[in-house]
């Protein structure tokens, strides 16, 4: 598989070494056919099964993206502003997950499951994570004061998050969110799936060509 960096967030293509709208060195790539193998996410939501290459997410996230999208004028700002509207809205839920059978429960305010660092293009939500090491980072923020919440918002953008008492990080290679029931998830960029859901790594299942 190829990419093309030329979407609104361009997260996966970020940790290709692609800038957003280098579409002239994407093709060069392709053209030079240098491959390399990359884990991939699998999705099982009742009925549904399907596959992500980037990020899984619920909660804050999908509500955030669903205002992105109405925000693309705004080209890569759109996550940015989007984000902040969300803020002043902010609401939590009651999530129960587990990763590789440890069983997790907080009220969160969202909950992103990352094959790769960045999501909305700038913002590096997992900066431990990497596409080929056969485990999915999980990034959960538990319930916080709206103040906080904008008062952590900029590290995000170095991935200093991680290091606030209010953000948990899990590795595994299947997490199955539990509750609660019915929330959308947003995968990859894409409105698709609810849960009850099982996530599940599959280790370096997809060759893309690199540089």
């Amino acid at each position: 598989m190829g990419v093309l960096p030329i979407g609104t967030g361009n997260a996966f293509a970020r940790d290709l070494g692609l800038q957003p709208g280098d579409w002239r060195k994407a093709v060069d790539i392709l053209a030079e056919g240098r491959q390399r193998r990359v884990d991939v996410g699998q999705v099982t939501a009742g009925l549904d099964r399907f596959y992500f290459l980037n990020i899984i997410g619920l909660g804050f996230v999908v509500d955030a993206a669903r205002t992105a999208a109405r925000l693309k004028r705004l080209g890569n700002s759109a996550y940015t502003f989007a984000a902040l509207w969300q803020a002043l809205k902010l609401k939590s839920l009651s999530v129960t997950l587990e990763a590789d059978g440890r069983t997790i429960e907080h009220d969160a305010i969202f909950v992103e499951i990352s094959n790769t660092r960045y999501t909305g293009t700038h913002f590096l939500i997992a900066p431990s994570a990497r596409m080929d090491d056969g485990f999915l980072d999980v990034t959960l923020l538990r319930k916080l004061p709206r103040w906080r919440l904008l008062w952590l918002f900029p590290s995000i953008y170095s991935g200093g998050h991680v290091n606030f008492d209010e953000i948990q990080v899990i590795r595994g290679r299947q997490i199955r969110i539990r509750h609660p029931a019915g929330c959308s998830l947003i995968v990859d960029g894409e409105f698709r799936g609810e849960t009850p859901a099982e996530v599940t790594c599959l280790p370096q299942d997809l060759a893309i060509f690199c540089s």
